[in-house]
C-alpha cells in the first residue's frame, strides 16, 4: 500500500480581490510530495511559486485571498478548514519553513541562543538546559565552527551563509516531516549556496523530511530535486523526474527556461533571453498563458487551456497544444 503524500495540494485556483475584480494568481495547481522526497519548484518571479507554499502553509492574509476550487492536505491536516490551534501545532513541529531572506527570519533583537531554545520548547516539552544542548548539536550539523560562541551572537553579527545555517538549523529543531524552503540561496554567493543547499539535503536524508525546494535556478533543481514542477504565470506546465524533464524538455516554456541560462551559451556569449512578459493575471486567459511568449502558438493555444498529456518517462506530464510536436 502506498503511503500517503506528506504534502497534496490538488487543482487549486487561488486569487486575489481587487477593486472590480480579482488578480488570478493561480490556477488549477497539483503539486505532490512524498515522505523523504526533495522536491523543486521553478519558474521565473511572479509565476506563483512563493504564493503556492504560503497559501499550503496559511500564512497568507485570511482576508486579503479566495481559494476558488482545490484542495490543501499537509500531513493529513486539511489546511484550508483548519483552525488556529491546529495550525500552530503543525507549523513548526510537523512542517516548518525556511524563508528567502535570514536577517527577516531572525528577530535582531534576540541573540540566537535564547532564540533557538525558544523554538524548541515551544514544541517539545524539554528544560532549558537540554533545549541549550539540543540546540548546539542542531548548530553543529550545520557546520557552524564555535558553536556554543555563535549561540551568544544576534543575528547581524553573523555574515548571510552563517545566518542561513541557523535558519536551516531552526527548521529542523523539532524534526519536521515535511520543510518548505522558498528561493533559501538567492542572496549567497555560488561557494556558499552549495554549501547551505548541500547541507539542507543532507540534514533532510538523514532524518527522512521531504523538502518542497523553491527556487529560480534550474542547475539548484538539477543538482538537489528528485522530481520538478515548472510553473508559468500561477499554472504548473510541466512536471515529472528531475532527470525526464530537464534532459527531455517537451514544454516550450521549460526549453526557454533551459535555453535562458548560462549552461547553453558559449563562454562570453550573450545569454538568451524570453521575449516578452508574463500576460495580466487580472484577466480571465481561456488558452495557454504561454501563448504570449511562445513561438509555436495558434490559434487553439489561444483559445482555449491545453489538456495534460503524459511523456514517456513514467510521471512525466505537461501541458501543451503542441505535446507530440515536441518530443522531437
Amino acid at each position: 500500500m502506498t503511503a500517503s503524500p506528506v504534502l497534496s495540494i490538488r487543482n487549486l485556483s487561488l486569487e486575489f480581490p481587487l477593486w472590480g475584480g480579482a488578480l488570478h494568481a493561480l490556477e488549477d495547481v497539483t503539486i505532490e510530495i512524498a515522505a523523504g522526497e526533495i522536491v523543486g519548484v521553478v519558474g521565473e518571479s511572479g509565476c506563483g511559486k512563493s504564493v503556492t507554499a504560503m497559501a499550503a502553509m496559511r500564512l497568507l492574509p485570511e482576508r486579503a485571498y479566495r481559494v476558488t476550487q482545490g484542495a490543501i492536505v499537509m500531513l493529513g491536516q486539511d489546511m484550508l478548514t483548519a483552525g488556529e490551534a491546529d495550525l500552530r501545532a503543525l507549523r513548526g513541529s510537523g512542517v516548518a519553513m525556511i524563508f528567502q531572506e535570514p536577517l527577516t527570519a531572525l528577530n535582531p533583537t534576540r541573540r540566537i541562543g535564547d532564540l533557538m531554545v525558544e523554538v524548541i520548547r515551544a514544541h517539545q516539552p524539554i528544560g532549558r538546559s537540554e533545549a541549550r544542548e539540543k540546540a548546539i548539536g542542531l548548530l553543529d550539523s550545520m557546520r557552524i565552527a564555535d558553536a556554543q560562541a555563535v549561540m551568544r551572537r544576534y543575528p547581524f553579527e553573523l555574515s548571510g551563509g552563517m545566518r542561513q545555517r541557523i535558519v536551516i538549523a531552526l527548521a529542523f529543531a523539532n524534526d519536521p516531516r515535511l520543510v518548505i524552503a522558498d528561493e533559501p540561496t538567492t542572496a549567497l554567493d555560488v561557494t556558499v549556496q552549495r554549501q547551505v543547499l548541500t547541507l539542507l539535503q543532507a540534514r533532510a536524508r538523514d532524518v527522512g523530511a521531504a523538502v518542497l525546494l523553491i527556487t529560480h535556478d534550474l542547475g539548484v533543481v538539477s543538482e538537489y530535486a528528485d522530481s520538478v514542477y515548472v510553473m508559468y504565470a500561477g499554472k504548473v506546465v510541466e512536471s515529472g523526474p528531475t532527470d525526464a524533464v530537464l534532459t527531455t524538455p517537451r514544454h516550450p516554456y521549460t526549453r526557454a527556461l533551459l535555453q535562458a541560462g548560462p549552461e547553453a551559451v558559449a563562454p562570453k556569449s550573450p545569454l538568451a533571453a524570453i521575449p516578452g512578459g508574463l500576460p495580466d493575471l487580472r484577466e480571465i486567459i481561456p488558452g495557454c498563458r504561454y501563448a504570449g511568449r511562445c513561438g509555436l502558438a495558434t490559434d487553439i493555444c489561444r483559445g482555449a487551456a491545453p489538456p495534460q498529456s503524459q511523456a514517456a518517462a513514467p510521471g512525466h506530464t505537461l501541458s501543451c497544444w503542441h505535446a507530440e510536436g515536441m518530443s522531437r
